[in-house]
């Protein structure tokens, strides 16, 4: 992870700021620090979770949580546009969580005790994170309605979307079968078919996967 400097913070932050896509923040952006995170590092771990309260500016990570045996799951994939720790700030949340980037991460944040005092008593900020929650409830009950309605080969593709860092998906395959709601036999079967079909290329041990070939996929869900 690399902490930027207040120069370099605010070259970042003009790319943004201009465009209303940190509305929201103005009152506290001199207070955020912004951080850098390469592919696969921690951005939040069990123990650190819930500290900060960051936003995504550009990259993807991936979100894990703990089942009743202790063991990580992973929940949902956080992009561009998306907090974390949200539900901290709103003290609607207590479990701890771990947050990984898939590929560089840029993100802003704020101490979670700053984040309280200041954040909790800003009108337009509140009324973005109102926004934004409602339409996280809603992207997570489409998700919840597409796992029975469509077919795996398509829900796959979007996860490989989702989850490939420079166009390379390398997932673990007991991960991504409990995240789609699968048998690990039927995601090896999909993941044939999709190579033979040109969707995917193997390398290594991952796929170089054919963006455009699998956003068809994905355009009916």
């Amino acid at each position: 992870m690399k902490r930027l400097t207040k120069t370099e913070k605010e070259q970042l932050l003009s790319q943004y700021i201009y465009t209303g896509y940190v509305e929201g923040f103005e009152a506290v952006l001199e207070n955020m620090e912004a951080q850098i995170y390469d592919s696969n590092e921690k951005i939040a771990d069990f123990s650190s979770y819930g500290e900060y309260l960051s936003f995504i500016l550009k990259g993807k990570a991936k979100i894990y949580g703990t089942c009743k045996e202790g063991e990580s799951v992973l929940q949902h994939f956080l992009q561009r546009g998306d907090f974390i720790g949200e539900m901290v700030l709103l003290e609607a949340e207590e479990e701890k969580k771990e947050v990984i980037s898939i590929d560089e991460c840029i993100c802003i944040s704020l101490p979670m005790r700053e984040a309280k005092d200041i954040l909790l008593k800003d009108s337009i900020f509140l009324l973005q994170l109102n926004k934004y929650l409602a339409e996280k409830m809603l992207n997570g009950m489409e998700r919840f309605i597409q796992n029975p309605n469509y077919e795996l080969r398509n829900r796959l593709a979007g996860y490989m979307l989702l989850s490939a860092c420079d166009g390379i998906y390398q997932e673990v395959h007991a991960e991504t079968a409990g995240f789609l709601g699968t048998s690990y036999r039927h995601l090896l079967f999909t993941l044939k078919k999709l190579y033979e079909e040109g969707y995917i290329q193997k390398i290594g041990r991952g796929y170089r996967i054919n963006t455009k070939k699998l956003e068809t996929l994905v355009e009916v869900l």
